[in-house]
């Protein structure tokens, strides 16, 4: 019986170290599988970290991109904007030299027909001369000087005439 007694007990002595033995390859194992989801998990956060970075870069070279696009559509805005006032200075001092234009040629109409007596179209032309600059001193100057002193002298030629045709009539 004791042998019996001690075979048992050797049994449940190597029963009891391979349970023992089994729990520690059982931690072991669970102690690589912990350990190798920890290395997982600091994986997957380094690369959520380099995709967050990779993707804040991006966003960083969107807003670059645009803010540049911005600044260029800003000066071709700018430019357009001195080139349509150039424009338009352009075209308004066009204008000017075609009104002066217009203004020198109704000044230079309206003295041939000074030279002419027609003074009636004389008048009717510097008139229109000063509709289109009111200070023009040269049509200002015939209409109130020039005009009214040869149409006066010009009337007492034509009443001298009269009265020479009427001296030589009665002559007769």
């Amino acid at each position: 019986k004791k042998a019996h007694i001690k075979v048992v007990k050797a049994d449940r002595e190597r029963e009891r170290e391979l349970a023992q033995e089994k729990a520690a390859q059982e931690a072991k194992k669970q102690a690589a599988l912990d350990k190798k989801e920890q290395l997982r998990q600091e994986r997957e956060r380094k690369i959520a970290g380099a995709q967050a970075a990779q993707e804040a870069k991006k966003q960083e070279a969107l807003a670059k991109k645009e803010q540049l696009q911005k600044e260029r559509e800003q000066k071709i805005s700018e430019k357009n904007a001195v080139q349509e006032e150039k424009q338009k200075q352009k075209e308004a001092l066009s204008q000017q030299k075609e009104q002066k234009q217009k203004i020198n040629s109704l000044i230079l109409q309206a003295k041939d027909a000074y030279s002419k007596e027609y003074f009636y179209t004389s008048v009717g032309l510097f008139k229109q001369a000063l509709e289109l600059d009111p200070n023009n001193k040269t049509a200002l100057d015939y209409i109130n000087v020039k005009i009214p002193a040869r149409e006066k002298q010009v009337d007492e030629e034509k009443k001298r005439l009269e009265e020479k045709r009427a001296r030589a009539e009665n002559e007769k």
